[in-house]
C-alpha cells in the first residue's frame, strides 16, 4: 500500500538544485527538521562535492543536496559522480529503488530572472538521470500575489523556449517563502507555498513511493507547528530590537504592528480567515 508502514524502505528521492543564494538551505530547513533529520554526508574531499542528505520520515522524503552542480564542468561531473555512487551504495544496503524521483530546482525570486543557463544545468543532469520530473521552486517570494504569478509565467515561458525538444519533463513552478519576512512597514510576510510544493511532489511520485493522506496530514501539522514557532521567534526578535533603541520614540504603534502581523502570519499558516483580525 503506497505510503504505508513500509515507507521507510521506499523513500522518495529528491535532487535539490540551484545556484548559491537561491534559498536551498532555507527551503530544506522549512521542509526538513535539519537538527535531527540531517542523516549525514556522503563522499570524501572538499565540501563543494560532498553530498548532504536530509530526510523527512513522516513524508518518506530524502533530499540529496550538492553544491557542485552549480560550478564548473569538472565539479559538475564530480558532483554527479557523488550522486551515482550514493545511489549504488544505497541499493547495496538493501533499498532496491533508490533512483531520483523528482528534481527541485530553486530560483531566487528577488533576482527576477530565469536564464537559459539554468535550463542547461537541468539538461546536464538529464543526460545522467533522464525523464525525472522537474519542479522549479521560486524561493524568497516576498512579493504580492500578482507579482508572483507574473514571475511564474515568465519562468514557464523561458522553459518553453529553451526546452523546444521536450527533453526536460517540466511539471510546474511553485512560489514559496521559507521564512517569515518583516517589511519596512512592520508587515509580516508569512511562510507559504510549502504545502503546495509537497502536494505537487506527492502527485507526481510513483505509486509505490507516494505518501498516504494520513502521513501527508501529519507532515503538514508538523510544518504548521514549526512555521508558527519561527514566526513567533522572528516577531519577538523584531520587538526586542524596537525596544532596545535608546532614542525616545512611540514604541507602542510599532510593537502593535509587529504583534498584529505575527498573529495574521500564524493565522495564514493555519488557513484561518485573517479578514476578521
Amino acid at each position: 500500500m503506497p505510503g504505508g508502514k513500509g515507507m521507510e524502505n521506499t523513500k522518495a528521492t529528491i535532487l535539490l538544485m540551484g545556484n548559491s543564494g537561491a534559498g536551498k538551505s532555507t527551503l530544506v530547513n522549512s521542509v526538513f527538521d535539519t537538527d535531527i533529520a540531517k542523516s549525514g554526508t556522503f563522499g570524501i574531499g572538499g565540501t563543494t562535492s560532498r553530498l548532504e542528505i536530509y530526510t523527512n520520515k513522516i513524508l518518506g522524503y530524502r533530499v540529496l543536496d550538492t553544491k557542485g552542480l552549480e560550478l564548473n564542468l569538472l565539479q559538475q561531473i564530480d558532483a554527479i559522480g557523488q550522486i551515482k555512487s550514493y545511489i549504488k551504495e544505497t541499493i547495496k544496503q538493501g533499498e532496491v529503488d533508490a533512483a531520483i524521483d523528482v528534481i527541485w530546482y530553486c530560483v531566487d525570486a528577488s533576482g527576477k530572472r530565469f536564464f537559459k543557463e539554468n535550463v542547461k544545468q537541468i539538461q546536464a543532469v538529464y543526460k545522467i538521470f533522464p525523464n525525472v520530473p522537474v519542479i522549479i521552486v521560486l524561493t524568497k517570494s516576498f512579493c504580492a500575489l500578482n507579482e508572483r504569478e507574473e514571475n511564474e509565467s515568465e519562468i514557464k515561458e523561458t522553459v518553453r523556449q529553451c526546452n523546444v525538444k521536450g527533453k526536460i519533463k517540466f511539471v510546474d513552478v511553485v512560489s514559496v517563502n521559507s521564512v517569515p519576512f518583516i517589511t519596512a512597514n512592520n508587515e509580516t510576510i508569512p511562510i507559504y507555498g510549502i504545502n503546495e510544493l509537497v502536494d505537487k511532489t506527492n502527485e507526481i511520485l510513483p505509486d509505490a513511493k507516494r505518501t498516504s493522506k494520513e502521513n501527508m496530514d501529519r507532515g503538514k501539522i508538523q510544518f504548521h507547528e514549526k512555521h508558527a514557532n519561527i514566526v513567533v521567534a522572528t516577531a519577538t526578535s523584531a520587538a526586542v530590537a524596537v525596544g532596545a533603541v535608546p532614542i525616545p520614540m512611540a514604541d507602542a504603534p510599532v510593537l502593535t504592528a509587529i504583534q498584529t502581523g505575527m498573529v495574521k502570519a500564524i493565522a495564514t499558516i493555519y488557513d484561518v480567515d485573517t479578514s476578521i483580525l
